[in-house]
């Protein structure tokens, strides 16, 4: 894996050079690309709101436990359920999505994908048995992420970016308790811990030159 993903940076977490995919750089965040990424997501909603007989979007979800739930960890933050469900989490992502691309710069597409495979494992292993979709494990992830990367990355980019996303997104982290049997508290909670796991992963396991 390590010949894969490759980011070189200065001590304290701010990169000096791109992050790097089998040998490619990977280009930054930019509010048009993450526009296109909402867009598309949307296309996604309503052609499943369409209720074509030969497309069932609904069952792409997380189906814990099983062979053919694996794939819903690509696909389920893909989908939605109801406009009040991807509006919510569309607004999280637009905002998360440029803190994430001006904390994380190249490497942000790392850590997108990374948030987003391990909440969908999560997921996969302690849900209930039922179909879980929707991008809230992606929601949660970020904002653990960059929390957490305020903590442990030692600038104070980071650090800013951590505390306005804790002022205005830290009271959605109790949904990681269980309360209504329609939301999967599981995706939030598995969103929640990979995305600490991700920052720490980044950060506190590098080296940090003493001062």
């Amino acid at each position: 894996m390590a010949g894969m993903f490759v980011w070189r940076g200065e001590a304290w977490g701010m990169p000096e050079s791109r992050a790097t995919v089998f040998g490619q750089k990977l280009p930054d965040f930019t509010v048009g690309g993450i526009l296109l990424a909402l867009l598309i997501l949307w296309m996604i909603f309503i052609v499943g709101s369409l209720n074509l007989p030969f497309l069932n979007f609904a069952q792409q979800g997380v189906y814990p436990r099983t062979l053919h739930g694996l794939w819903g960890i690509v696909t389920s933050p893909l989908v939605h359920g109801n406009l009040s469900h991807i509006l919510a989490n569309s607004i999280a992502l637009f905002w998360l999505l440029l803190f994430v691309g001006w904390e994380a710069r190249s490497r942000a597409w790392l850590v997108v994908g990374e948030v987003w495979v391990l909440s969908g494992l999560g997921t996969w292993i302690v849900g209930r048995e039922a179909m879980h979709i929707g991008a809230s494990g992606v929601v949660f992830g970020l904002i653990t992420y960059l929390i957490s990367a305020g903590v442990w990355a030692g600038h104070w980019r980071s650090f800013l970016i951590g505390v306005i996303v804790l002022f205005f997104f830290g009271g959605v982290l109790w949904g990681i308790l269980p309360t209504d049997g329609h939301i999967s508290w599981e995706a939030h909670l598995s969103g929640s811990l990979a995305g600490v796991f991700v920052a720490w992963q980044t950060y506190e396991r590098k080296p940090k030159l003493a001062s």
